[in-house]
């Protein structure tokens, strides 16, 4: 492999599926420099650190064996993203086909089934109040992935209720939506039911040339649903990409997870209650 060109060492390491790319990235030196250069595009760049934030920090590795029980085996990736249809921004299409399911953070993967039913639970040995205790604290809410539900929405620029432009969006000075219609295709992330009015995070698909391939949290609103299945939301603040968002993400239940209250669980008389642990 030394004998061959740079040239093409890049072109080998640039048509490398993510995981492979992140093990050749720790074979030397130069290989790791190889890694990163022009040639490997920056969405897989991306992908490959992302892996190795994963397998590097032990506490996502404790989050990820509570939840790997219910990750769905046989899950097919092209399937999946033929459901959403249309455009798919590359940073999540390069995920989905073939970012490794073992290195998923949190709750974020679309093959997880049925995380919050109690006989899942004990189907695979595992104590139910124990589990869900340690769910909500990691991070209120739960994943929408797996439902690939793909919605309507105004584009944020567009929109009065963006919270970040509320002043400045395209073609208005009046603060006065615009007569034509700007809707964007948007997949239901995950949603947070914690709060009185449910907030729901979102990745754009197509449809915005600012904010394609973005992640957004927003907070459904009292105005109601509009035609065509068109839902109306605030837009709270944008979240990044795909990966900063999963980055951030791990930060989260990196934080959560260190903080996690231990509990010791009592059985009598076919009841089950649990005390934390002092």
């Amino acid at each position: 492999m030394d004998s061959l060109p740079v040239e093409l060492l890049e072109a080998i390491l640039a048509n490398l599926p993510v995981p492979e790319l992140y093990v050749a990235s720790n074979v030397c030196k130069s290989w790791r420099r190889l890694c990163v250069s022009p040639a490997i595009s920056i969405t897989r760049q991306k992908l490959r650190k992302l892996v190795k934030l994963t397998r590097l920090d032990g506490q996502l590795k404790s989050v990820r064996t509570r939840v790997s029980p219910f990750i769905q085996e046989g899950f097919d990736r092209k399937a999946y993203l033929a459901r959403i249809g249309g455009s798919v921004p590359e940073e999540f299409s390069t995920w989905i086909l073939e970012y490794p399911i073992v290195d998923s953070i949190g709750w974020h993967w679309p093959g997880i089934q049925d995380e919050n039913k109690r006989e899942r639970f004990e189907e695979f040995g595992i104590d139910w109040a124990d589990a869900m205790s340690a769910s909500r604290h990691l991070k209120p809410g739960y994943t929408m992935l797996s439902q690939c539900n793909v919605v309507n929405v105004e584009d944020p620029d567009y929109s009065l209720h963006n919270k970040q432009h509320q002043l400045h969006y395209p073609g208005s000075y009046m603060k006065t939506p615009s007569k034509q219609k700007n809707l964007v295709r948007a997949l239901l992330v995950w949603t947070d039911q914690s709060r009185y009015t449910p907030r729901i995070t979102l990745l754009i698909l197509d449809g915005t040339d600012q904010w394609d391939g973005h992640v957004w949290l927003t907070e459904t609103s009292t105005r109601p649903k509009g035609d065509n299945g068109e839902l109306s939301l605030d837009w709270i603040e944008p979240l990044g990409s795909w990966t900063c968002f999963l980055e951030d993400e791990g930060k989260l239940l990196r934080e959560n997870n260190r903080s996690l209250p231990h509990y010791k669980v009592y059985r009598r008389g076919g009841l089950i209650w649990t005390r934390p642990v002092q």
